[in-house]
């Protein structure tokens, strides 16, 4: 109940609704995840679901254009519904459209080329697989990537327009999806190829889902945004002239993000694809605690940059406050019980003989996943309010803190080296910085 008075203290119903949806998408993901977790281990092993993994890890640095313009044109979705600026809201959608695309289609082409360049002994024993099906994964979840992409700004029109509700539902009902998908593939096809097949089919799925949303709620209007780019004087160009500046910081700040994400890579050079599996395992349950408390933060942001169009800073503050209360005791509460349970929670979960999570694991994935749930907020409020040179500045010594406490620790204390790093990246320098700079978001 003080939980649920905390939430209708945040004074805003359209809020609360977004979040309400947000729980129901996320424990859908959260339960499908679960449940489907240990399927896909038992069917491709260790070394096999690693291999998927890493792929998918190696396509996340791929997102380094999506992460920064994503970030860039939810503010400027905001911004302009918020002033009614109705041209740069269309050039601002069109010029999104274009710019996923183009990634999508690299990251295709990529996939293409590495498939043809890569040694065939070499793939078939990292990923227990045979070549072919390998290369062919990952050509697959190459398009697969590519749809994502493509409705990446239909998902970030829905949330800039406070229609988070259908974002949720997608984000919630596409592992759903998935599972079902390769549950019946993978009778005919028992290879990894089939995992990546049934992640294609969902996204081709919730692509035209999500079109079929924006047509109908009216949300977009055409625009020739080739002819008016070639055509008009640079100050015309409103996207590139009003958002040159923080674009480059959003630009910055996506690279730093995907970095802090990038721990699969080097725990699969220093370990290979079983402790890619093992550390994939080990952090499973915590990054979900994780990312289903981020939930508060994250729909506030088309909220606080409302606010902060208005300059009504004292309102940014008491949001802020009252999910800093959220945030916090939910971290404790559920970092505290996971460290108890954790074990015995992993050991009838998986129930795999090859899989052997340490003690030291659990208590250290679940203490840097503490961290990283506390400081959520204010990283979303500082990107919300374009706070960017902060972030940026904060995030680059982040990362040179965890690679160098990783790659020292990780022959004594394994995948728990990496949680390790986490802990004492924030210790003597995160947490310490965002509390120097606490009055831009409390």
């Amino acid at each position: 109940m003080k939980i649920k008075r905390l939430i209708n203290n945040l004074s805003n119903k359209s809020y609360s609704n977004a979040l309400y949806s947000n729980f129901f998408g996320y424990g859908l993901n959260f339960f499908i995840q679960v449940f489907a977790f240990p399927f896909y281990i038992n069917e491709y092993g260790l070394s096999g679901f690693g291999f998927i993994n890493i792929i998918l890890s190696i396509a996340n640095f791929g997102t380094i254009g999506i992460s920064w313009s994503s970030s860039l044109l939810l503010r400027s979705f905001g911004l302009s519904i918020e002033n009614k600026d109705k041209e740069t809201f269309k050039e601002s959608y069109y010029l999104s459209k274009v710019i996923f695309l183009l990634y999508g289609i690299i990251l295709v082409l990529f996939a293409f080329i590495y498939s043809i360049i890569i040694d065939n002994n070499f793939i078939a024993n990292t990923s227990g697989s045979s070549a072919f099906d390998a290369k062919f994964s990952i050509i697959i979840y190459s398009f697969s990537f590519l749809f994502l992409y493509a409705s990446n700004k239909d998902r970030l029109l829905l949330t800039s327009n406070k229609m988070q509700s259908y974002v949720n539902i997608i984000t919630g009902l596409t592992p759903v999806f998935t599972f079902l998908i390769w549950f019946f593939l993978n009778r005919f096809n028992n290879n990894i190829s089939s995992l990546a097949l049934s992640n294609l089919i969902t996204n081709i799925f919730f692509y035209f889902y999500c079109r079929k949303i924006i047509i109908r709620k009216k949300l977009i209007c055409r625009i020739n945004y080739f002819k008016r780019f070639l055509t008009s004087p640079l100050p015309e160009k409103s996207f590139f002239f009003k958002f040159k500046d923080i674009g480059i910081g959003y630009f910055f700040n996506g690279i730093s993000l995907i970095v802090l994400q990038s721990d699969i890579l080097l725990v699969g050079i220093l370990g290979g694809t079983k402790e890619v599996t093992l550390y994939v395992i080990a952090w499973k349950i915590p990054f979900i605690i994780y990312n289903f408390i981020s939930k508060f933060p994250e729909s506030s942001a088309p909220y606080i940059i409302s606010y902060d169009a208005k300059n009504n800073i004292t309102k940014i503050k008491k949001f802020s406050r009252n999910l800093f209360k959220i945030t916090s005791f939910i971290s404790i509460s559920a970092f505290s019980s996971y460290m108890i349970f954790g074990k015995f929670i992993i050991d009838n979960w998986i129930n795999n003989n090859e899989v052997e999570i340490t003690l030291l694991a659990i208590i250290s994935s679940s203490i840097a996943a503490l961290f990283l749930s506390i400081i959520r907020l204010p990283n979303v409020i500082l990107s919300a309010r374009a706070k960017l040179k902060f972030l940026n500045n904060t995030a680059i010594l982040e990362i040179v803190i965890r690679i160098f406490i990783s790659l020292i620790f990780f022959k004594y204390f394994g995948i728990s080296s990496f949680f390790i790093a986490i802990i004492i990246s924030h210790i003597i320098w995160v947490i310490p910085r965002y509390l120097s700079y606490k009055k831009e978001w409390i």
